[in-house]
């Protein structure tokens, strides 16, 4: 189901504010984020996880926002976005095969929940920090989930999974060019000098659209990426 309080700007952008109980926060992504490839924690590590799930449910407020702009694919290693060239590289420009139109993205799980994050640490509740890392990460991800499923009901072609600068050999330096085709900080999220996002807890990136377009899933196997967390295969 769309999100209820999703709002449009001006120039035809898509934003939405949401609650972190509406999102499908997939539990054994949380694990995957945590070091468990394919396995569960221990019982005592279990019960962390499901304090500071309940203590994010109380304070995050994720949200994202997206627009779709024309767009093609101009070689084997780079693609066109409402007139803006992107160097994707050759793993990612491959899928993009078919594409008229992208859908460009910021989503974030949003300041609270790095100001909750920042508090575990002054504590010192190291163990629970690196789970809200975990699940901050999660969190950023399942809005782009959502972000798909509107895609899905509107969009005018089939749409291509999500792919980010900094992974699959996209420079991550890219990102600064991304962001220029959104309004300033989009949902709060700023860029440092290094391209990265703050809040932490924020991910960009693109959806292909196109009528011709072969949804294909991840090929982590030809990535030479080993530590990379979102990394589908072993």
């Amino acid at each position: 189901m769309l999100a209820k309080n999703k709002k449009f700007t001006e120039k035809g952008m898509r934003h939405c504010r949401c609650r972190f109980s509406d999102l499908d926060i997939n539990m054994q992504e949380v694990f995957l984020s945590m070091g468990y490839r394919g396995a569960s924690p221990e019982e005592e590590i279990l019960s962390l996880v499901n304090k500071v799930y309940a203590e994010t449910a109380d304070i995050c407020k994720p949200q994202y926002i997206y627009e779709i702009y024309p767009a093609n694919r101009i070689d084997a290693d780079s693609i066109e976005i409402a007139g803006k060239k992107f160097i994707t590289g050759k793993i990612i420009t491959r899928y993009l095969v078919g594409m008229e139109k992208c859908c460009v993205f910021v989503a974030t799980a949003g300041k609270e929940y790095e100001a909750y994050k920042k508090q575990l640490r002054g504590k010192g509740d190291f163990p629970e920090e690196f789970i809200a890392d975990a699940i901050g990460s999660v969190t950023a991800e399942a809005c782009v989930t959502r972000i798909s499923e509107e895609l899905a009901e509107t969009a005018d072609g089939i749409c291509t999974y999500p792919y980010s600068p900094g992974y699959c050999n996209w420079k991550l330096s890219e990102q600064s060019l991304l962001f220029s085709l959104l309004p300033d900080t989009p949902c709060g999220v700023t860029l440092t000098e290094s391209c990265l996002m703050t809040p932490i807890k924020s991910t960009s990136g693109i959806m292909g659209i196109g009528m011709n377009i072969k949804q294909k899933v991840y090929a982590c196997h030809i990535c030479d990426d080993k530590n990379c967390y979102k990394r589908k295969e072993i």
